[in-house]
């Protein structure tokens, strides 16, 4: 913690959701993941967390990398 920046700090507080990124389809499964709109959110800064509602082990790993 001692090498965390006060913006470090802050930005793990921040918490995204899968529909942030994501289109789904009526019943909350996502259908596809839209990295160049997650990329826009993190704007190349770490978060706190990001829930991966509604999408696949696959979908969820791409997020991950």
């Amino acid at each position: 913690m001692s090498r965390m920046t006060l913006e470090d700090k802050i930005l793990q507080t921040d918490q995204y959701y899968s529909g942030d990124f994501t289109t789904q389809d009526e019943n909350g499964k996502v259908t596809a993941v839209d990295m160049q709109r997650f990329d826009a959110l993190m704007q190349h800064n770490s978060v706190g967390s990001v829930q991966l509602r509604g999408m696949t082990a696959a979908q969820a790993n791409v997020v991950q990398r």
